[in-house]
């Protein structure tokens, strides 16, 4: 799954979406950089989650159900934790 946060979105934001994944045992990925800041939620049972539900977290302006962003673009993901390392 492929979550693009708004432009707006401040760091708690974030956050928030990153923690709600990790909680239920996603994988959590972070590309920032040109353009939006994009999350890649993997693992197994991602197509199980409940999209209307993640589309209210704040911040949030878009989810693609599919990963193929990631694949593509993969080698300029970091993981979640480098990001939060970074943006204290």
């Amino acid at each position: 799954m492929i979550i693009t946060m708004k432009k707006q979105a401040n760091i708690l934001a974030i956050e928030k979406v990153i923690k709600t994944f990790q909680e239920k045992g996603f994988d959590v990925h972070i590309k920032n950089g040109e353009g939006d800041l994009v999350i890649a939620v993997l693992g197994q049972g991602v197509d199980d989650v409940d999209f209307l539900v993640t589309e209210r977290l704040p911040g949030v302006k878009k989810i693609d159900k599919g990963n193929e962003f990631f694949v593509e673009n993969h080698g300029r993901f970091v993981e979640a934790w480098q990001y939060q390392r970074a943006h204290p």
